[in-house]
C-alpha cells in the first residue's frame, strides 16, 4: 500500500495553511502534515488540531525546524518572499525535497544559488504556483 507523501509546512499564511496543509483533508491517502513553522502561536495551534501535527512539530521558526532531523519528506516554503531561498537552501541540505511558493526571489544571484544546491543534493526543488482545492465539505 502506497504512504502518503510527509509534509512540513513553513509559513501557516493563505498559501501555506489554506492551500498546500489543506492539501492533507482533501486528500489525505496523497499527504499529510507532520510539522509546522509560524511565529504566530494560534496558527500552530489550528494547524495542530486540524491536521493532527505532534506539539513537538510545532515550531515558531523555520530555522528552528531546521534543527532538527529530517521531519517529512518535503519541506513547503510559504513564508515572506524575502526568505525563500536561505530557508530552501538550508531544507535541501537537511535532505528535504523542496516546493517553494513563488517568487523564489527577485534576485538572480539567489536563484542561482538555490539552483546550484538543488542540482547537487539529487532531490527536488519545485516552484509553487497556488492552486484552490475545491474541498467537497463546502459542497
Amino acid at each position: 500500500m502506497k504512504r502518503p507523501v510527509t509534509a512540513a509546512i513553513a509559513g501557516l499564511g493563505n498559501r501555506g495553511n489554506d492551500i498546500y496543509a489543506h492539501y492533507q483533508l482533501v486528500a489525505p491517502e496523497e499527504m499529510k502534515v507532520v510539522a509546522v513553522a509560524d511565529p504566530v502561536a494560534k496558527k500552530r495551534e489550528a494547524a495542530r488540531a486540524e491536521y493532527g501535527v505532534a506539539p513537538e512539530n510545532c515550531f515558531e521558526t523555520v530555522e528552528d525546524l531546521l534543527k532538527q532531523p529530517k521531519l517529512a519528506d518535503v519541506l513547503v516554503i510559504a513564508t515572506q518572499d524575502k526568505q525563500h531561498v536561505a530557508q530552501a537552501v538550508e531544507g535541501i541540505k537537511k535532505g528535504y525535497h523542496i516546493l517553494c511558493e513563488k517568487p523564489i526571489s527577485p534576485s538572480l544571484e539567489e536563484c542561482l544559488l538555490l539552483q546550484k544546491t538543488a542540482h547537487g543534493s539529487g532531490g527536488t526543488c519545485a516552484p509553487l504556483h497556488s492552486v484552490l482545492l475545491k474541498d467537497k465539505r463546502s459542497d
